[in-house]
């Protein structure tokens, strides 16, 4: 008589067990190494060793960083990792803040309280702080290697759980999530630079954890917005594209995108208030082959050409479009007839001239 007993105690103690959801344990950790400035044209096999076999071992896609400014600082971006949804440091790129160590490896992140009234008075919504405040729900802390760090570390009051200096497996091990500040890219050399601390990261970071690698801020001297690195490895992440529902289109992803990445990773995300604070959707790995690094840096290359060409197309289309109901006034219908065929027909022309790389000639526009 015991024994059924026991067997029915069993099954339901299994039924129980399957029941919940899985725990912290079971949910991989998560480190997010931003790199400010980081572009597919300074990846390369022999300069960037580290960066070149994560992109072709796990998923790979072209990053937008557009944040609340017109260019995104380097301290935008990682004020944009900790809120998922587009903030601004300050108006301009100067007097950044960054986080000051206090007591013990705790630290706080000076200003902070200004920040967040200075985004309350924009359209997005955003709250910076809610990565970190989202993921306490859950009983995970946050960690940062490196000051500027901390900003995408810290939560809704400014505070930083951890906060360290340099890459060891200790930092990395310290919390479930830990963001690591790299060095600004804006040379091949800084480029060799930040992939010596992807492969110091690569190797210190948990077993089973999921890297995140992202180029979060523009650097170019021009002042130009650029298409940045992004890529995933780990659990979940194997060689292939990468795909957001914020973008719809692979392998195109957003850098408001990391911030509900890592709360989904974690089990974070229909924590109190993200639903309403998050505008980021989580990446994914579509399953396709990788993309080659030349097919991304051509993705940079065709967006920056559609931004010069744009401005021009738009104003030929409207001074079409009004000669051709001054023709029409003037009774010239033949002529009217001609010019406002033209101008219907460059929808269909932008469609036609895509399926050439027209914007690798010397003279896009």
């Amino acid at each position: 008589m015991r024994r059924p007993i026991a067997v029915l105690a069993m099954l339901l103690v299994g039924m129980w067990v399957s029941a919940i959801p899985a725990s912290a344990a079971t949910r991989p950790a998560v480190v997010v190494l931003g790199i400010p400035g980081l572009q597919w044209d300074d990846v390369t096999s022999t300069g960037t060793p580290a960066l070149w076999r994560l992109a072709t071992t796990g998923s790979a896609g072209a990053l937008s960083i557009r944040s609340a400014a017109a260019l995104t600082c380097p301290a935008d971006g990682w004020l944009t990792i900790g809120a998922g949804n587009r903030v601004r440091a300050r108006r301009g790129c100067t007097a950044a803040p960054s986080a000051v160590p206090l007591v013990g490896a705790q630290a706080t992140v000076s200003g902070f309280t200004d920040i967040s009234r200075d985004n309350r008075g924009l359209d997005f919504g955003a709250v910076p702080g809610i990565l970190a405040s989202a993921l306490h729900s859950v009983g995970d802390c946050v960690s940062a290697v490196g000051a500027d760090a901390g900003l995408a570390a810290a939560d809704r009051d400014g505070r930083v759980d951890r906060l360290t200096g340099a890459v060891s497996a200790a930092a990395l091990a310290g919390c479930p999530v830990t963001v690591v500040a790299g060095p600004v890219v804006t040379s091949p050399s800084e480029a060799a630079a930040a992939d010596a601390v992807v492969a110091a990261v690569e190797a210190a970071r948990p077993a089973g954890s999921v890297l995140l690698v992202v180029g979060l801020s523009d650097t170019d001297p021009l002042g130009r917005a650029h298409l940045h690195v992004a890529i995933a490895a780990g659990p979940g992440f194997g060689p292939g594209e990468l795909r957001s529902q914020s973008t719809r289109r692979a392998p195109y992803v957003q850098l408001i995108d990391v911030a509900p990445t890592v709360l989904e990773l974690r089990g974070a995300l229909a924590a109190p208030g993200v639903a309403s604070a998050v505008d980021g959707q989580p990446w994914h790995a579509t399953g396709h082959p990788p993309p080659a690094i030349t097919s991304l840096v051509r993705a940079d290359t065709a967006a920056g050409a559609v931004r010069a060409a744009l401005p021009w197309a738009v104003a030929l289309l409207v001074t079409l479009v009004t000669a051709g109901a001054a023709l029409s006034v003037t009774r010239r219908r033949r002529l009217a007839a001609v010019v406002s065929s033209t101008a219907l027909a460059a929808p269909v022309c932008t469609y036609l001239v895509n399926l050439g790389p027209w914007y690798e000639s010397p003279a896009p526009t």
